[in-house]
């Protein structure tokens, strides 16, 4: 497969014939094509075409990536050689660069479309690739069948949902490409709920048999908002703040369903399906702007609440024999660490245990505290607002002894 540039494929009816001259080849034998005659209707008419000739060559060259054979058509040539697998699609106008010039392309790239460019740009150019090569297929990929379906998920009945989901298992086929086999376990685990998610859409439609990539458009965009809400058990708490309690489960969920639009859009692209196209888009725009206030930020917040729960405090009997026992263990350790570096290891680990169970609201301050801040500091540097913060009896402390003694005091009593 040789990269050239800027040799166009027709891409009325995805035929297999080129032209240097695409807009006059368009006008002068398609004018008639329905999709043609709009866009030369439209004011601007070269950049109108630009994006609609790039789909000729995108079908081209994913034929090319599938035959492993044939000349393969650039955005911009380099200078150097590079492998065809180095390069992919542009999301806005489906040319092809180099996945370390993609990002800067995408940016400045002129074309529009109805999706939205998300910040990660080469996974989704990625999936929208593997969208195009998967169209034809037929079948369970080889590789998911052996190492995740049959080594990696339970023979149940998400496991047989997931394998009859046609965008499912490209959706896996296309992670375990990306991944590897050693990602086989996550893998099984974005399929199944996937699956979940396909059982609560047939219970609202009350249909035995539907695809999620049915529901990947602009009017099933809130049929899937419906089932995550309720596969993740969403709930409305005390003070009407929306909520999930399985909220991990939902912050996936939208994660796997954009790139799962990705994948229909290179399946529509390579089979020529510009309604189904046009629905993966608008899904890919709605997700975009709502899907955040929807679903992501109440998955948050729960996520939030959910870690910010109070424990139990020990009691003051527990604390002061943790106390004994690590002060002896501090006094055992000093006399006898000269010149073994485990029993240092060891006296470390217990005076860091000191002081974080001395300082047990601000744990993370004192694991961070470091030799010379405490060998240096001096009592007149203080931070004002550090004072501030401070109770009665820290500021009567920290101006008798200063600093450093008012750590060693902690260490000792």
């Amino acid at each position: 497969m040789i990269p050239k540039e800027r040799t166009e494929n027709c891409p009325v009816g995805y035929a297999k014939f080129f032209f240097y001259q695409m807009p006059r080849h368009l006008k002068r034998q398609h004018s008639d094509n329905p999709e043609v005659a709009a866009l030369l209707a439209k004011p601007g008419e070269g950049k109108n075409l630009k994006r609609y000739i790039n789909l000729g060559i995108f079908n081209h060259n994913t034929s090319v990536l599938q035959a492993k054979s044939g000349i393969f058509i650039v955005g911009r040539k380099s200078s150097a050689l590079h492998n065809v697998k180095e390069y992919l699609p542009c999301q806005k106008c489906l040319m092809f660069f180099l996945r370390y010039d993609l990002s800067r392309h995408t940016k400045a790239c002129t074309v529009t479309n109805n999706s939205q460019i998300s910040d990660t740009i080469q996974v989704d150019s990625h999936m929208l690739l593997l969208g195009a090569l998967a169209a034809y297929e037929t079948g369970i990929d080889k590789n998911l069948l052996q190492q995740v379906i049959n080594t990696r998920m339970r023979k149940d009945k998400l496991t047989r949902e997931a394998k009859c989901d046609v965008l499912i298992t490209h959706f896996g086929s296309s992670l375990l490409q990306r991944l590897g086999p050693k990602r086989a376990n996550d893998i099984a685990q974005r399929m199944r709920q996937l699956a979940r998610l396909r059982l609560q859409l047939m219970k609202l439609k009350n249909e035995p048999n539907v695809s999620i990539s049915d529901f990947l458009s602009g009017p099933g965009f809130d049929l899937i908002i419906m089932a995550i809400e309720s596969e993740c058990e969403f709930y409305l708490d005390g003070n009407g703040r929306r909520l999930y309690k399985n909220h991990s489960l939902a912050l996936k969920l939208g994660h796997s369903l954009h790139k799962c639009a990705q994948l229909k859009r290179g399946m529509c692209i390579r089979s020529g399906n510009a309604e189904s196209l046009k629905d993966a888009e608008n899904f890919l725009a709605l997700h975009h702007a709502e899907f955040t206030d929807r679903v992501s930020s109440p998955a948050l917040a729960a996520q939030r609440l959910s870690s910010n729960t109070l424990r139990e405090f020990p009691d003051e009997e527990d604390l002061q024999k943790l106390k004994i026992y690590q002060l002896e263990m501090i006094e055992q350790l000093v006399d006898a660490v000269e010149g073994n570096s485990a029993l240092w290891r060891e006296l470390d680990e217990v005076t860091l245990s000191r002081l974080i169970v001395f300082n047990g609201r601000r744990g993370s301050e004192v694991s961070q505290l470091l030799m010379s801040d405490y060998l240096n500091k001096a009592a007149s540097t203080i931070n004002k607002s550090l004072i501030d913060s401070m109770s009665e009896v820290e500021r009567q402390l920290t101006a008798r002894y200063g600093p450093k003694t008012f750590y060693s005091e902690f260490l000792l009593y």
